[in-house]
């Protein structure tokens, strides 16, 4: 038998047309659950089980703590940037300059650390050169492109996610630390957009920012006060 485990918190349209050929489908949310049995599939073959990615983090085995470059004397705090991988959703490459300015803001007190998707270092190429030539000059900036990097693990030791409207942002949500989040264009394909209910979700515990909005001062702010959206997350 083929029974079809989710990877993402949310997922994609193109996975779930492809999904519903298996004998038995693992489903996130009753949401979820829903779509599968409005395409057909019988109740015994939907089964809720949530996201077997995060039993780690649920389990106690990854857990929030101090990023290996804090101290106890003058803790650094370090902001996760992870883009969505897919132009029109992602706000790359205008977040090039904002990156610049955040390495530079309180004097380099932040560590900046990129964790690109899997898939950006395979196309888009031109994204990746960009953020390994800003860390030529910004030591406090740091580009993960090798291979295996868990980004469970990243996201523990981070204090702040900054990214776009993606199923990593939900994701990250299981660690209750802020989050910013940089709403897709207008023109975004509709079919690369998480749903209304996602959309809502994320809109209640983020800094939802739209582009050419003052990235720097959010992070800043929302780094200064990180439990404004605590009772939400």
């Amino acid at each position: 038998p083929v029974i079809q485990i989710p990877k993402l918190a949310v997922r994609r349209p193109e996975s779930i047309v492809h999904d519903v050929s298996a004998d038995a489908v693992c489903v996130v949310s009753d949401e979820e659950q829903q779509i599968f049995l409005d395409a057909g599939l019988s109740q015994h073959r939907v089964w809720l089980t949530g996201l077997p990615l995060m039993d780690p983090v649920f389990s106690g085995d990854v857990r929030h703590r101090p990023h290996p470059g804090a101290d106890t004397k003058q803790a650094r705090k370090m902001v996760l940037y992870m883009p969505d991988w897919r132009r029109g959703i992602s706000a790359e490459p205008a977040m090039r300059e904002a990156l610049v300015q955040l390495c530079l803001a309180r004097d380099g007190a932040f560590d900046v650390v990129v964790r690109p998707h899997p898939v950006t270092l395979k196309q888009q190429q031109s994204w990746v050169d960009g953020w390994v030539d800003l860390s030529a000059s910004c030591p406090n900036l740091t580009v993960h492109v090798e291979p295996g990097v868990n980004h469970l693990s990243l996201m523990a030791e981070a204090d702040l996610l900054l990214s776009d409207f993606s199923s990593l942002a939900v994701t990250f949500m299981a660690f209750n630390t802020p989050l910013v989040l940089i709403r897709p264009r207008l023109d975004a394909p509709p079919q690369h957009r998480l749903s209304d209910r996602q959309t809502g979700l994320l809109e209640s515990v983020a800094t939802c920012l739209d582009g050419g909005a003052d990235v720097v001062g959010h992070v800043v702010k929302s780094l200064e006060h990180p439990n404004v959206n605590d009772e939400s997350r």
